[in-house]
């Protein structure tokens, strides 16, 4: 199975990180310190091609919003790093959620393929739609 991992940043190998919590309540379980992958290509594109700030993505209706849609640059180079999981154990690869596997035990992981696209392929996979705080509930 292939896996992805989306980046602004150019990379020769993806080094683990502590998860945060950011502004959505997230299970502890779910904020590991490890290499964060999806098999969904869409998804790794939506993780690099969001600006700083909050951005809310809403998986069943594919859509994407930005707190601070001002601060997104639709050509702004990303990255896209590929792997093929039979190269990592599978003892080192946990399921987060249905979108995100964790792979711990491991301080780094070397890029097999990098992709490089800009931001605005994100509306290949998801529709841009207006700011709302997906902490108010909607009393439309």
């Amino acid at each position: 199975m292939k896996l992805y991992h989306g980046s602004k940043t150019l990379l020769t190998q993806l080094e683990k990180r502590q998860a945060q919590q950011g502004e959505t309540n997230v299970p502890k379980d779910e904020l590991l310190n490890g290499i964060y992958l999806t098999s969904d290509y869409g998804f790794a594109v939506a993780m690099a091609a969001r600006p700083d700030g909050e951005t809310f993505l809403d998986d069943e209706k594919h859509t994407v919003s930005f707190k601070e849609s001002n601060l997104f640059n639709p050509q702004e180079n990303i990255y896209i790093y590929s792997f093929d999981s039979e190269s990592i154990p599978g003892e080192n690869i946990k399921i987060v959620d249905s979108h995100q596997y964790a792979v711990l035990g491991m301080e780094s992981l070397p890029i097999q393929d990098t992709e490089t696209i800009k931001t605005e392929k994100i509306f290949d996979y998801y529709k841009l739609t207006e700011w709302k705080d997906p902490k108010i509930e909607n009393t439309e």
